[in-house]
């Protein structure tokens, strides 16, 4: 099979999470980011179906992606610390410098917090960290979050379309 070349595109925000445990609220934050006119990576949207998962190609993707976006999104739900997936990407946004969110689910005990990268254990409760219960909560918190770090030059709009989905949906 002859490798093709990964295109590359920048994103506002890449969105790290545990397929298992993340998936819904990961989609969550893509379909309302992207509503906010913002470009957003999530693995099972911006990959090529015929691109096999966990494979060389596949891997190239993500991290010409995380390279190429501005901000760094890190779901932390069960489970998440436990894949060398999250750790590699992780790995790689603290390597490039990039702007970091680390949203927790509520559920989700400070102590399952520590994830290993190269062999060391590194605890994300001493990060500062956003909490969430469910879909809703994170987007408006994320959004809150990312106000006047993203595409300064639509910011009036873009807090004008938050505020007015805040109101609507809580």
């Amino acid at each position: 099979m002859t490798e093709q070349a990964t295109p590359k595109t920048s994103y506002d925000v890449f969105i790290s999470y545990y397929q298992n445990t993340g998936k819904d609220f990961a989609q969550c934050l893509k379909t309302g980011l992207t509503e906010f006119e913002r470009k957003v990576f999530l693995d099972k949207d911006d990959i090529p179906k015929t691109v096999e998962t966990d494979s060389d190609e596949f891997r190239k993707y993500i991290d010409n992606a995380l390279r190429e976006s501005t901000n760094f999104v890190l779901i932390m739900t069960v489970g998440f610390n436990k894949r060398k997936e999250i750790a590699r990407e992780l790995k790689l946004a603290f390597e490039s410098g990039k702007k970091k969110f680390f949203m927790k689910q509520d559920d989700l005990a400070t102590t399952d917090l520590a994830i290993e990268i190269d062999n060391k254990q590194i605890d994300l409760s001493k990060y500062e960290f956003i909490s969430f219960t469910n879909e809703t909560e994170l987007l408006r918190k994320l959004v809150s979050a990312l106000l006047g770090k993203i595409g300064q030059t639509k910011e009036n709009m873009f807090v004008q379309q938050a505020r007015r989905m805040i109101t609507t949906e809580g």
